[in-house]
């Protein structure tokens, strides 16, 4: 916000007034570490899209972080990618996604937090070909109601990327576990990556239970699912990569991108 703004108030002037103690720490900015590539040398199609937001990542530089994940995945490996908010950890397994033409099941903790990123996937999809569907309870309902529930399997079958919550996602583990009728079991099987994103997002109980689900999944739909988990402060990444490749018998590669 520009200085001389008259509707800025001086933090410190604030507190002051009020008649409080505080104190001040102030650190220095870090610059982020870039690799010498552009999203451009990956994407191409992204810089003729009519999408402003498909031209800008066409011409930023992936940073030092985003081209060592994509190496990760590229690999064959699951991935623990631990970097701040806003350090573009989507474009991450978006570029292994979108280059390797792998479909992908993407676990958000609910697609209301998720809204920005599920605009931001949508719109890299459709400047490169691909689709990508948003689906929870509500939005599952609202489609059988509205195409019946042979159209929506379609609609899911037909998808590169589903991006859901764990809500429904557990609802359709149920159902497998069952042998019941599973509206994601057919797309998973042929998925080839699956992101759990905002892993700071859950308490422990919320984490075993993602486990769990990550388990049956492996071992009675697609036991050559690579998993990757996304996370801006966990303080035991190995400890989670240890479990993950517990999970798929995949090793697990940790990256780590400095703040900034």
């Amino acid at each position: 916000i520009p200085a001389n703004n008259p509707y800025v108030i001086n933090t410190n002037q604030l507190l002051d007034e009020l008649g409080y103690d505080y104190y001040l720490f102030e650190t220095t900015g870090q610059k982020p570490e870039y690799s010498s590539k552009r999203f451009l040398d990956f994407l191409p199609q992204l810089a003729s899209s009519d999408s402003k937001r498909c031209k800008s990542l066409a011409d930023a530089r992936l940073y030092k972080h985003q081209e060592l994940a994509y190496q990760v995945l590229a690999r064959g490996e699951n991935l623990v990618l631990k970097s701040g908010t806003g350090s573009g950890k989507t474009e991450s397994w978006f570029l292994y996604m979108a280059l390797h033409r792998k479909k992908v099941l993407a676990i958000y903790p609910t697609l209301a937090l998720a809204n920005d990123q599920v605009t931001r996937l949508r719109e890299y999809c459709m400047a490169l070909g691909l689709k990508a569907l948003a689906i929870d309870a509500m939005k599952k309902s609202e489609m059988i109601k509205r195409s019946g529930l042979r159209e929506v399997r379609m609609e899911i079958e037909s998808s590169d990327l589903i991006i859901t919550n764990p809500a429904l996602l557990l609802n359709e583990v149920k159902k497998i576990s069952l042998g019941q009728s599973s509206l994601l079991k057919s797309f998973i099987m042929r998925a080839g990556l699956m992101v759990v994103d905002e892993f700071d997002f859950y308490g422990p109980r919320s984490i075993a239970l993602l486990l769990s689900m990550l388990r049956m999944i492996i071992k009675l739909v697609n036991s050559r699912l690579q998993l990757t988990i996304m996370t801006a402060a966990l303080q035991n990444p190995e400890e989670v990569a240890k479990i993950i490749t517990g999970i798929n018998s995949l090793s697990t590669s940790i990256v780590d991108g400095k703040p900034f």
